[in-house]
C-alpha cells in the first residue's frame, strides 16, 4: 500500500503549503472543501513569514551554484596549466640536453615524473611552490619558462583563489539562509501533518487510488514499496467529488 512520503528538505515543505493554499483555494471555489477554511487561513497565515525565508534559501542555493560551478572550472584550468608547464619542462629539457637537476628546482623527482594532487588545497599549494621555482630555476641560471610562463599561472592561481573565496562566501550565505528556514521546520511539520491528516479524512470514502490523486493535487507524494504497482495517471486531476 503507497504510504505518504512527508517532505523531509525546507524547499519540500514550502512546495506541499504553497500547492495547498493554492489548490485548497481552487477547490472551494468549487464548493469542494477538503480543507477547510480554517486551515487555509492557517497555512497562509504560515506562508506568510515562512515563504520569504524559503525564496531567499532559494536564492542563495542558485548563488552557492554558480560560485562553485565557476570555483571547479577555475580548478580545471589551474590543473590544465600547471600540468602543460609541467610537460613543456620535461620536452625542453630533453631537447636542450639540461640536467634533469633542474626537476629538482622545480619539485620533481629526477625521472621527471608529475605529482597528482586529489585536494583543492594541493593543487594551490604546488602552483605557488611552481612559481616560486621558476625564479630559483632563473636565478640558478636557467632559461625562465614559456608557454606557459611563470606570470600566466600566477593570473589562473589569482582567478583560482580568488572563484575559491567567493565559493566560501556563497556557501556561508546558504548555511545562513538554511538555519533561518530551519528555526521554522517544526512548526512547519507539525502544518505538513495537520494538512494531510485533514485531507485524509476528508477524502476518506474515496477509492484509495482517487484519494491519492486528489491528495496529490495538494502537494502530497507517496512512496511504493519495490515491486508496488504505480497508479496509473497520478497526475491527472480526478472530478471534483464532495468528501
Amino acid at each position: 500500500m503507497p504510504a505518504v512520503d512527508y517532505p523531509r528538505s525546507d524547499l519540500q515543505r514550502h512546495a506541499l503549503l504553497r500547492a495547498c493554499s493554492e489548490t485548497g483555494k481552487k477547490q472551494a471555489d468549487m464548493q469542494v472543501n477538503y480543507l477547510s477554511a480554517d486551515m487555509l487561513a492557517a497555512v497562509d497565515a504560515f506562508l506568510t513569514m515562512y515563504t520569504p525565508l524559503i525564496t531567499v534559501v532559494e536564492q542563495a542555493l542558485g548563488a552557492r551554484s554558480k560560485e562553485i560551478g565557476e570555483k571547479q572550472a577555475a580548478l580545471v584550468r589551474l590543473e590544465m596549466v600547471m600540468r602543460d608547464f609541467w610537460e613543456v619542462l620535461k620536452r625542453r629539457t630533453y631537447r636542450r640536453d639540461d640536467p634533469v637537476a633542474i626537476f629538482e628546482i622545480y619539485g620533481l623527482p629526477l625521472d621527471g615524473t608529475v605529482p597528482n594532487p586529489t585536494t583543492e588545497e594541493d593543487w594551490l599549494a604546488l602552483a605557488e611552490k611552481l612559481i616560486a621555482s621558476d625564479a630559483r630555476a632563473v636565478a640558478a641560471g636557467y632559461l625562465a619558462m614559456t608557454n606557459p610562463a611563470a606570470a600566466e599561472l600566477q593570473i589562473v592561481l589569482n582567478n583560482a583563489r580568488k572563484e575559491g573565496g567567493e565559493a566560501v562566501v556563497a556557501d556561508a550565505l546558504h548555511s545562513r539562509a538554511q538555519q533561518a528556514a530551519a528555526a521554522r521546520r517544526i512548526e512547519a511539520d507539525q502544518l505538513v501533518i495537520d494538512v494531510i491528516d485533514e485531507l485524509k479524512y476528508s477524502t476518506r470514502r474515496l477509492e484509495p487510488s482517487t484519494q491519492r490523486r486528489f491528495l496529490r493535487l495538494y502537494g502530497v507524494n507517496f512512496r511504493y514499496l519495490p515491486g508496488e504497482p504505480v497508479d496509473e495517471a497520478a497526475g491527472a486531476e480526478p472530478a471534483p467529488t464532495q468528501g
